[in-house]
């Protein structure tokens, strides 16, 4: 009885402590908002310099199977800063832009769900560093950058899912598992080519680090890249701007990537040896005549495979719709469900499955809930038999 008394009254103060830090995201979120307001009401030129402050918390909770039943909170602050310098009286077409970005709270994939694709696309546990470095500069149709760049943020975007919680919808899972890429939230140096045929047919090369490092805010701790043991990761995407059903907008993009894998196992980080390459397909499709009214459907598909007899998880797909407009007529909440499908070879399970529901709705112009629910088949992050998952997250979002 003792025991019992003691473990609620840790418990409870586990989960107060979780609604204060909730609580204070909110409020937190309302108080820049309105500051954010004034600072665009305010002002009506073109700035050379722009700065953005964005900050996401989740509450995750797993109510049943997985590791253990368990509650946590996470959260992701980020510092977007930007200098033009046609903006700033220098010369055209050039960008130069900082992505500083703040990781804390929990590990709730690690800790008490055991799921392989990630439940949350903000789990990094609790660092400091440069998410993104960079200068971009424009020739006409053609853009080339350098930097610290995350690969995420150009090729294999998915538009239409990019509100999911559930990481796999951001990139797939044949990316995250199989080769080291250049990812949130270990992103390494690269460089970007950009051609725009025209409004329609956009062609993108990169080049990244094949191992890149943590790139923490202390220069001690910089990892020098393109090492002899890094390898590289090369990258193409072909994107196709324009839906293909009923005269609606949409984008359609496929890719190849190579990566050269070093032998090295310290370098590699359990990554497997040798060369290694895959292909995906993004499809996002908008169906608005499909409705009466002012609501917008929105659906999207995701596939990849990665052939290399080494990879353990060698095919990824993943489908998923949104309806805008459920409960506002300038479409700004949604309504959303996905699902997600990593196959593995070798493992206990054969697949991890996912299905995701959730409601993203707009407080004001600049902070927004979002209620998510997912059900996880056959976690297999450790590869052992865990049972399903039914997981609960509550997202807050701050954006100014």
């Amino acid at each position: 009885m003792g025991v019992s008394l003691v473990w609620r009254f840790f418990a409870m103060n586990k989960l107060k402590r979780m609604k204060a830090k909730l609580v204070t995201s909110i409020l937190f979120g309302i108080l820049l908002s309105n500051v954010g307001k004034a600072q665009n009401d305010s002002t009506s030129f073109c700035a050379p310099l722009s700065c953005e402050v964005s900050y996401i918390g989740d509450v995750v909770g797993n109510f049943k199977g997985g590791i253990k039943r368990q509650s946590t909170y996470l959260g992701l602050a980020n510092v977007h800063l930007s200098l033009n310098t046609q903006n700033a009286g220098w010369w055209r077409g050039g960008e130069l832009h900082l992505n500083l970005a703040n990781t804390h709270g929990g590990m709730p994939s690690d800790d008490f769900i055991g799921d392989f694709q990630g439940v949350t696309n903000i789990e990094a546990g609790d660092r400091t560093f440069f998410q993104e470095l960079w200068f971009c500069q424009s020739f006409g149709k053609l853009s080339a950058s350098v930097g610290i760049k995350d690969m995420n943020a150009e090729f294999s975007v998915n538009e239409f899912g990019g509100t999911f919680i559930n990481s796999s919808f951001a990139l797939h899972s044949t990316f995250t598992d199989n080769i080291s890429a250049s990812i949130f939230p270990n992103t390494g140096l690269g460089g970007v080519l950009s051609y725009s045929f025209d409004s329609t047919h956009t062609a993108r090369l990169g080049v990244f680090d094949g191992d890149p490092g943590f790139m923490t805010i202390h220069p001690a701790n910089f990892k020098s890249p393109f090492g002899g043991n890094d390898g590289v990761m090369a990258i193409g995407e072909y994107t196709y701007n324009k839906g293909i059903a009923l005269d609606e907008t949409g984008s359609y993009k496929m890719g190849v990537y190579f990566h050269s894998h070093n032998s090295n196992e310290d370098v590699l980080n359990n990554r497997q040896s040798g060369h290694n390459y895959g292909f995906y397909f993004i499809g996002n499709q908008r169906f608005t005549s499909s409705f009466a009214g002012h609501r917008i459907l929105d659906g999207f598909l995701q596939l990849s495979y990665s052939p290399v007899e080494s990879n353990t998880n060698q095919f990824y797909g993943g489908v998923g719709l949104i309806l805008r407009g459920l409960c506002s007529e300038d479409c700004s909440d949604e309504l959303g469900i996905a699902m997600a499908c990593a196959k593995f070879k070798g493992l206990h399970y054969s697949n991890e499955k996912i299905v995701e529901l959730h409601y993203k709705c707009p407080i004001c112009s600049h902070f927004y809930i979002q209620p998510d629910i997912q059900y996880v088949i056959n976690p297999s992050r450790f590869d052992v038999a865990t049972p399903n998952a039914l997981v609960g997250i509550l997202r807050v979002g701050i954006e100014i």
